[in-house]
């Protein structure tokens, strides 16, 4: 059976990737499990309190997101 879920590359800087491997071994889980509980996490506490849904807060992405491209982020600066 294919998995039903596309791959998704994701870059993530020595000291992250360092960290979510040594969570996954700890947890004794795979690397992935450990983004993916660790995204889910920060969902829960994004989460809007009036029962709004998430996909309604995200803002539109154009062709030019920087970020989405692997540009450097400055957030504002």
């Amino acid at each position: 059976m294919a998995n039903p879920v596309p791959p998704f590359g994701l870059r993530l800087p020595p000291d992250l990737k360092a960290w979510v491997k040594l969570e996954a071994y700890s947890n004794r889980s795979s690397q992935n499990s450990e983004i993916i509980r660790a995204v889910r996490e920060r969902m829960e506490r994004s989460k809007p309190t009036t029962g709004e849904s998430l996909q309604a807060e995200a803002p539109a992405v154009g062709p030019n997101d920087t970020a989405l491209q692997g540009g450097p982020i400055t957030h504002g600066l």
